[in-house]
């Protein structure tokens, strides 16, 4: 279901010229960001991430890989903001894919993955605090797409 919900995420941002998004990471670049996180990505993030890679649309950024080298410094390199909210605390079951606009982050729980290795995205808070807002990575990314074209 969730690689479904990335698909008709997919195919609204097609449909949309605002999009800017980097575009296709390899496979190699996807294992070496899980390598470097010490973490698994579940297969919804990692359709996203070898589809588009990271950007934008209408001001919704999504967070992901940008290049590949990894060590690019900024926003939306999820990688990047991922190991630096970590100096600060940020659980390492986490992976940052966005900014909730408050001083949130919405981040991938790896931790609770269910039989399909699909992960829950949860919102925290700079002190580690953290609520459940969707079940999935493609539940996650189509539902917020859909709130830009309401």
């Amino acid at each position: 279901m969730s690689l479904k919900k990335v698909q008709q995420a997919l195919d609204l941002i097609e449909a949309n010229d605002d999009a800017d998004f980097v575009g296709p990471v390899s496979e190699e670049t996807i294992i070496e960001s899980e390598e470097r996180l010490e973490l698994v990505f579940p297969p919804s993030y990692k359709l996203f991430l070898s589809t588009l890679g990271c950007g934008d649309i209408d001001g919704l950024e999504f967070y992901g890989i940008v290049s590949s080298d990894l060590s690019v410094v900024g926003v939306p390199n999820a990688i990047w903001v991922t190991l630096d909210e970590r100096k600060r605390g940020l659980p390492h079951r986490y992976v940052i894919i966005g900014a909730g606009g408050d001083g949130t982050f919405f981040a991938i729980n790896t931790a609770t993955c269910d039989e399909n290795g699909e992960c829950p995205v949860d919102v925290v808070s700079p002190g580690g605090d953290a609520s459940r807002c969707h079940g999935t990575f493609g539940e996650y990314f189509y539902e917020e797409l859909e709130n830009v074209f309401e």
